[in-house]
């Protein structure tokens, strides 16, 4: 019999691969038609996905696979989380939102796959208004997103019929399905783990599986919104080597996050205050820019801080964002010395 994902559940991204497809209004967050693979990822056979209602075709320029313009959002009417936000991702990109409490990051990451839609403004995702309600269907299926604690996400007992549940809906026949899944678990480093209960699981291992529920729909764009927050460094790191690895097929990736050493892993970070972008480049010329960081409540990371202090104690290295890239230079120090 199948699961029924529990009263409350934000993301549903898992369920029994069973024959029978559930029935579902909306696609869930981070479905995909099975018959627009990703480019980096093999595509599978042809199925028949559950009706939708049908979606404009994308006005926009193809590469840029989000698109924030002049939008503003208010939760009670007045006062304002963000206004007059502009912001382009583009496909590929692996691009970090910072910000401290209140800055406005969580409610822009939920804009990207329709959860929230703008009062001002507009948000373009593949060309699709988030506010066109025939739209949905499309976008959630293009845009997967994982939340801060697993536990939201995970929605049957068994790890195999978890990451099941978002393709079911999208009416993926059983022979496929299982493949899809077996697929999903290995991108994730999860072979082997169908079988298993979530729930003896650790927190590292329930938000992989959470990924590959959203992966399990072959989605477009992935928005992690302080998905390492409750792990401990062990999970951090699993999760973070998963994120490479995606990104390095070619996943467009929005992470949202607190840990300086994460955005340094970035192709590109923006830096958000009050509503607005106060820094946007690559992580070498933000996560540098200590005293601006500092006064936006914000660390500057670990090899930042310490490759600074070795200059100034007059050790010819170079400024360095990432703790690897400082310990090669380190390295190479010694070497010459």
């Amino acid at each position: 019999m199948t699961e029924k994902p529990p009263a409350g559940t934000p993301n549903p991204t898992a369920a029994s691969p069973m024959p029978e497809a559930h029935e579902a209004a909306d696609a869930p967050a981070g479905a995909r038609r099975p018959e627009e693979p990703h480019e980096g990822r093999p595509p599978l056979e042809p199925a028949t996905p559950a009706a939708a209602p049908a979606s404009p075709a994308p006005s926009d320029d193809g590469s840029r696979i989000v698109e924030v313009e002049n939008a503003g959002f208010t939760y009670d009417g007045e006062a304002f989380v963000f206004e007059g936000l502009d912001l382009s991702i583009e496909q590929g990109q692996f691009v970090c939102l910072l910000g401290g409490n209140g800055s406005g990051k969580s409610t822009l990451a939920k804009h990207l796959n329709a959860l929230l839609v703008p009062d001002e403004g507009r948000v373009l995702v593949m060309g699709r208004d988030t506010r066109d309600a025939h739209a949905t269907y499309f976008i959630r299926s293009n845009a997967g997103m994982v939340f801060q604690n697993p536990d939201d996400q995970l929605v049957a007992s068994l790890v195999e019929n978890d990451v099941a549940f978002g393709p079911e809906n999208l009416g993926i026949p059983t022979p496929e399905l299982a493949q899809l899944v077996k697929r999903s678990l290995a991108e994730v480093g999860l072979q082997g783990y169908g079988a298993r209960e979530t729930q003896a699981l650790s927190g590292g291992q329930k938000q992989r599986v959470a990924i590959a529920g959203v992966l399990a729909m072959d989605p477009r764009l992935l928005i992690l919104d302080e998905a390492s927050a409750m792990l401990d460094p062990r999970g951090r790191k699993g999760l973070l080597r998963v994120c490479r690895e995606l990104h390095e097929r070619g996943l467009t990736i929005v992470m949202i996050t607190h840990f300086m050493e994460e955005a340094a892993l970035a192709d590109r970070v923006c830096v958000l205050d009050g509503g607005r972008i106060r820094l946007d480049g690559p992580p070498e010329d933000v996560l540098t820019q200590g005293e601006l960081l500092e006064s936006l409540n914000l660390n500057v990371p670990f090899a930042c801080r310490m490759s600074l202090a070795l200059q100034k104690r007059g050790v010819p290295v170079k400024t360095c964002i990432a703790n690897a890239e400082l310990e090669e230079e380190l390295c190479r120090l010694f070497s010459i010395g």
